[in-house]
């Protein structure tokens, strides 16, 4: 994750920074968020998630099922809610 803010050896086209400051952020509790390239999740590239408050991996987490994972929004209906229903 630090090469989001400093370039890495041996890498020609690296056209970052791609985050302002000289470290890459912590989670809310002070802890560097967790990342794996490839993903350990079948169909993902990549995996980002913060451990929460505890700090720990707890199982829920490890089936996917964890609200602090950070997730792309998905595009919001701009229907009327009485025509989502149709």
């Amino acid at each position: 994750m630090q090469a989001l803010v400093t370039k890495p050896s041996g890498v020609a086209n690296w056209r970052g920074p791609y985050m302002t400051g000289e470290k890459v952020p912590e989670d809310p509790w002070g802890r560097p968020f967790v990342y794996h390239n490839p993903s350990q999740r079948a169909g993902h590239e990549f995996d980002l998630y913060s451990l929460g408050p505890a700090g720990q991996l707890r199982r829920h987490r490890q089936l996917g099922h964890d609200p602090e994972r950070i997730r792309t929004p998905q595009p919001q209906s701009k229907l009327p809610p009485q025509a989502r229903t149709m």
